[in-house]
């Protein structure tokens, strides 16, 4: 609903106000692209397809909210209605907000990606920084550095506090 919209991030105006809003209003607040981050052009959006005689495939959007950078996702589907004659007289379009789900799934490609990381090496210094890397973490890197340097630290007290092999 109009009431539901106007309350959603990035919007927070009255129905009325949003129903006034342009489409120059929603870029000056948005930056709005596909999955991939390429531009979407009109044709690409289901009501426009439907208008013009296409399938309108549902369509994947990702909005940058320019005053916070907040990432949201949503799914835009489409569908005519239309005269006696079958005509489209008009479309409805549904944006189902899906950034939950965008967000869980980027998080387990994250955790898969860690999990690999740290599996693949034993070298803690080397499995550490990759780990960083991935994280983005690079405020964390020095404290990983030192935790790195410590666990290097350990394993070569370890290996010099071992027994002397037994001569054969």
């Amino acid at each position: 609903t109009v009431k539901r919209a106007a309350k959603s991030p990035g919007v927070q105006a009255s129905p009325e106000e949003l129903l006034a809003w342009t489409p120059g209003d929603f870029a000056a607040r948005f930056t709005v692209t596909d999955e991939h981050g390429r531009a979407i052009a009109l044709e690409d959006y289901p009501g426009y397809r439907l208008f013009h005689g296409l399938e309108p495939a549902p369509l994947l959007v990702r909005s940058v909210e320019h005053a916070t950078g907040r990432i949201l996702w949503s799914q835009v589907s489409a569908t005519a209605v239309r005269d006696d004659d079958g005509e489209v007289v008009m479309t409805v379009t549904v944006s189902d907000d899906v950034t939950a789900v965008k967000d869980a799934e980027a998080a387990q490609r994250f955790l898969a990606s860690a999990s690999k990381l740290l599996g693949s090496s034993l070298d803690v210094e080397t499995t550490l920084g990759r780990a960083a890397a991935t994280a983005g973490m690079c405020r964390f890197r020095s404290k990983l550095r030192r935790a790195a340097a410590s666990a290097g630290a350990l394993r070569s007290t370890l290996n010099t506090s071992r027994a002397p092999p037994r001569a054969a």
